[in-house]
């Protein structure tokens, strides 16, 4: 195995394959530790695809330079099994976990499903499994609108519960936060259907738009609170 650079922090690693060479970016991140590493390169394995003969599934194995941790880390690559010099793409990790999310106060007392699916979806991705992973993605925002929804119009819950998720998010849902459920819900149903819409959108797409769902739904509940709490004060009669 040899080294190259690209730029300043970035290395490439070189593996051979019979007669051929090909190269994986090093990984930069250990799943266990969830640092960002330089990780030490110690072995590989090549597996004919099972998706077609003229790819290659690469397996590496890493060491995690972290005192603390030191754990192996195998991860996935694909390339194209007849052609020398191929940048492999990587495709996941085998082993760890996914570096979860710190959720808002307000997201972790609505006590939804949204959570729990969304950090599976999470582990899915991480993975690999792409092909799941944006279905997963996509019935969080559901249990994430819905249980919103009711929340905030609790005398609606069975009306709510029966509606799809774009009359939910057009029936409960206003202004900017709407535009962005919307285009949240049509990114998701693109994950889950025979036939895309948005070909130049993915997952990680996807996962930014939930990221600003849950930065307007947190901004939202903390602008109520302070509203309402200084005005009660405000409002209370001087002793």
């Amino acid at each position: 195995m040899s080294l190259l650079y690209l730029g300043v922090m970035e290395r490439v690693s070189q593996v051979r394959h019979q007669s051929n060479a090909y190269y994986v970016r090093d990984i930069s991140f250990c799943p266990y530790c969830h640092n960002h590493i330089a990780a030490n390169y110690q072995s590989s394995f090549f597996e004919i695809n099972k998706e077609s003969d003229a790819l290659l599934d690469l397996i590496t194995i890493w060491q995690c330079p972290n005192p603390e941790c030191f754990k192996y880390i195998f991860a996935k690559y694909v390339a194209h099994r007849h052609v020398n010099g191929d940048q492999a793409e990587f495709v996941g990790f085998l082993d760890g976990t996914p570096e979860l999310d710190k959720w808002p106060k307000v997201i972790v007392e609505l006590n939804s499903r949204f959570i729990k699916i969304y950090e599976q979806s999470l582990i899915a991705e991480f993975k690999g499994l792409d092909e799941i992973a944006g279905m997963g993605f996509r019935k969080a925002i559901e249990f994430l609108v819905k249980d919103w929804a009711i929340k905030e119009k609790p005398e609606d819950r069975d009306k709510i519960i029966s509606f799809t998720l774009n009359e939910v998010v057009n029936s409960y849902f206003k202004d900017e936060l709407k535009a962005i459920l919307l285009r949240a819900t049509w990114l998701g149903n693109d994950q889950s259907h025979y036939q895309k819409l948005f070909e130049e959108y993915d997952v990680s797409d996807l996962k930014e738009l939930i990221g600003l769902i849950i930065s307007d739904l947190d901004k939202q509940e903390r602008t109520k609170h302070w509203i309402n709490s200084v005005e009660s004060r405000k409002n209370k009669p001087s002793k």
